[in-house]
């Protein structure tokens, strides 16, 4: 399984994301600076995200994916991961309509590299 600090931040990012889009929701000038919190939030969650994706696969891809070689397919599995966390980044800015569903379609592939499913935002 990937360590827990990857899959804690994936539930915080699943989080922000309905947080962020509720607070769009709301009237734009009493929320302003709630969203804009909350995407600074989001891009500083996806982030670290990133960061501990790459310390999982400098010292060892291998819990991560769930395989030892080759390292091609480490790599690409976990570049696919970071072109989904790039998705994520411009929704924060652009599109918060759809942050909850990419972030649910990150959680989904993360799950598919770790033990089992990854828990539920209440």
């Amino acid at each position: 399984m990937a360590n827990g600090t990857l899959l804690h931040l994936t539930q915080d990012l699943e989080r922000l994301a309905y947080e962020e889009q509720h607070i769009r929701r709301q009237s734009l000038a009493t929320s302003l600076a709630a969203f804009m919190e909350k995407q600074r939030e989001v891009v500083s969650t996806v982030n670290k995200i990133e960061r501990e994706l790459s310390t999982e696969v400098r010292f060892n891809p291998a819990p991560l994916i769930g395989i030892d070689y080759p390292i091609e397919d480490a790599l690409e599995c976990v570049s696919g991961l970071v072109t989904q966390l790039e998705d994520i980044r411009s929704c924060a800015g652009q599109d918060v309509s759809r942050l909850p569903e990419k972030v649910g379609e990150f959680k989904k592939k993360l799950a598919d590299f770790v033990d089992g499913p990854l828990p539920q935002v209440a």
